[in-house]
């Protein structure tokens, strides 16, 4: 039978309530992603490093914030949002990505590279890394802590506003040098000076001298993320300007849950879908470069069980131009089976 708790804690006891549970249970949320659907609101982002109250945006590319009424608490397989009407309105709808890491706590020191991390949280099985490191305007390696080569890099100035974030993707033109801007729509860049010229390894990530990603006492968040077989996966697909059945279809070997496409040839958007936004064929868009509400005008992507499509019936620009390159990256939702006590992306 259900009710009420009729009568007084006992003494030694605590109420069951979310803000009464253990900190330290496995698998705590680590990184959280909050988009108001509704409103034009940031896109909030807050892993455990930096830790609650501070976030920063992966449409502008402001300085970190620090407020209490946003994200108050990671709990296990979720989180505790305040007033703020960036993470939480009344009748207005949010999106929320969300990474669990089995690790407790902030992270430890990463000794890999050249440059030691003030703190990496790693979770190998989900492959998933948050590092924090400040740049030294030199070349050099920062350690991930991954065990093997990531495909997908974003690379955030958290104290520094001059500089938009910084994204590397393994099926870019040329990975060596090639990176592209999350706040942004440019296609893909050049520059050999933002990765040294170098991929990824097991180990490390490589820096030049840029400013856009090694300044000299700029602090640094950085995402990485390799692929992990049942979970995630990081591709490409060429644009052919036709729909439905006839799109370009892209295998991740699992049903995912959410997929960002980015065209790299020209001026084209962060373009962001989740499985639980509708039902095929799924036109519920978030942009990652802009705080724009969420589109629902056409048709995006189907979402199938072992990848997507993509069926957009115009504005083939964004998603679907003849003869264009875009990247891709997915997620699925309930990876290795979907037992609540492993690694997944919460929505």
């Amino acid at each position: 039978a259900g009710g009420y708790f009729r009568h007084d804690v006992p003494a030694g006891f605590k109420a069951i309530h979310v803000d009464n549970l253990t900190e330290s249970d496995s698998f705590i949320s680590a990184f959280s992603w909050i988009k108001n659907r509704d409103a034009a609101d940031n896109h909030m982002i807050f892993d455990r490093v930096r830790g609650i109250f501070k976030n920063i945006h992966s449409n502008a590319s402001d300085v970190e914030a620090t407020d209490v009424d946003t994200l108050q608490r990671f709990l296990k397989q979720g989180a505790t949002v305040g007033e703020d009407v960036q993470v939480n309105t009344v009748n207005e709808s949010y999106v929320y990505w969300d990474w669990f890491i089995e690790t407790t706590g902030s992270g430890t020191s990463n000794e890999d590279g050249s440059i030691n991390t003030a703190s990496t949280l790693v979770d190998t099985a989900s492959g998933f890394s948050i590092s924090k490191f400040e740049g030294t305007g030199a070349n050099a390696t920062v350690g991930h802590g991954l065990g093997a080569a990531p495909k997908f890099v974003i690379l955030k100035h958290f104290d520094n506003s001059n500089y938009s974030t910084t994204v590397g993707h393994h099926r870019v033109d040329t990975p060596t040098t090639g990176y592209l801007i999350l706040d942004a729509t440019d296609g893909e860049q050049n520059n050999a000076a933002i990765w040294n010229s170098t991929i990824p390894t097991s180990s490390v990530v490589s820096l030049g001298s840029s400013a856009a990603s090694n300044n000299s006492g700029t602090d640094y968040m950085m995402y990485c993320f390799a692929e992990v077989e049942g979970f995630s996966k990081f591709g490409r697909y060429e644009g052919n300007g036709l729909t439905s059945a006839d799109g370009p279809l892209c295998f991740t070997d699992f049903k995912p849950e959410l997929v960002a496409i980015k065209g790299i040839d020209g001026a084209r958007a962060w373009m962001v879908l989740s499985s639980k936004f509708g039902p095929n064929p799924n036109k519920y868009q978030l942009l990652w470069n802009t705080s724009d509400v969420q589109g629902s005008t056409y048709d995006a992507i189907d979402f199938l069980s072992n990848g997507f499509r993509v069926v957009t019936t115009v504005a083939y620009n964004d998603m679907n131009n003849s003869g264009e390159s875009y990247v891709w990256c997915a997620w699925a939702a309930n990876p290795f089976g979907g037992d609540s006590t492993t690694p997944s992306t919460a929505f």
